[in-house]
């Protein structure tokens, strides 16, 4: 019964051992896993460092151009600058200008809502040219939705800078062939 209870307790013993020692090598099995993993992470460091500097001169790039593209887009308040560039490129071309009307246009984008301005004005039909292609190049978002030039008869169109009162008094007259222009410009939603 001793020999029995020895062989038995020795098995017991032995199994035990065994147990333990799987144990322990799951265990270090788990260990160099992690270790492996963290060599992995290690390694992929530098890459991992060049990305995150080539994601964050991307971000510079984009909100550079972003900056850009918020600058084409006047606020409400922006459009007298709008209306001032549009005088100017009239002077620039020897054409007189009126913008008798301005006004919201329909629509729903989110950012960003459409003013609709009509342009008159007079002049030679190459100074009407060129200020249409001045207007057209304008640093804003802006559409030339239709245009006409009348060069049969002869008018006069009142010169001011700044959106005419329905009243406006003369300022200068200038005779030639007239224009009509229709204007969508993009304007920032408030």
């Amino acid at each position: 019964m001793k020999l029995f209870a020895s062989i038995a307790s020795r098995t017991v013993l032995g199994l035990l051992m065994l147990t333990a020692i799987l144990l322990c090598m799951m265990r270090v099995q788990e260990i160099r896993q992690g270790i492996a993993e963290r060599h992995r992470v290690l390694e992929d460091a530098p890459a991992e460092g060049q990305r995150v500097t080539f994601m964050k001169r991307k971000l510079t790039e984009a909100e550079s151009v972003f900056a850009r593209v918020a600058a084409l887009v006047p606020s409400r308040d922006g459009l007298v600058d709008v209306v001032t560039a549009i005088s100017n490129a009239a002077k620039d071309s020897g054409v007189s200008v009126q913008i008798p009307q301005v006004e919201l246009a329909a629509g729903d984008a989110p950012l960003v809502e459409d003013v609709h301005l009509q342009i008159r004005g007079a002049g030679s039909p190459a100074a009407l040219v060129a200020f249409l292609h001045r207007v057209e190049h304008l640093p804003y978002i802006l559409r030339i939705t239709s245009w006409t030039i009348d060069s049969t008869q002869q008018v006069t169109v009142n010169s001011f800078t700044g959106v005419a009162p329905p009243d406006a008094r003369v300022t200068k007259e200038s005779r030639g062939s007239s224009l009509m222009v229709n204007v969508m410009i993009s304007t920032k939603k408030q």
